[in-house]
C-alpha cells in the first residue's frame, strides 16, 4: 500500500476495511487498527490508524516512527 489520502475510509465498517486493507494482525474488537504501509531500509515506518465508533470509521491518522 502507497501513502495516499484515506478519506475514502471515513463511515465504513469494519467488514468493508477488512475487505479493503486486510486485517493486519489486528483484533477485530479493537477501535484502532494498524497498518504498515512502508517499511524503508533503515526500518522507518509509515503506518496507517485507523480509528473506529461503534464499529465504523471515525478518523484515521499516519505516522512515521522508527520501531
Amino acid at each position: 500500500m502507497n501513502e495516499m489520502n484515506y478519506k475514502h475510509l471515513l463511515g465504513k465498517i469494519k467488514k468493508e476495511i477488512l475487505e479493503e486493507l486486510g486485517d493486519e494482525l489486528n483484533y477485530y474488537s479493537s477501535d484502532t487498527w494498524y497498518y504498515i504501509l512502508k517499511t524503508s531500509f533503515f526500518g522507518k515506518k509509515t503506518i496507517l490508524r485507523v480509528y473506529f465508533a461503534n464499529d465504523r470509521v471515525v478518523n484515521w491518522d499516519i505516522e512515521k516512527r522508527y520501531k
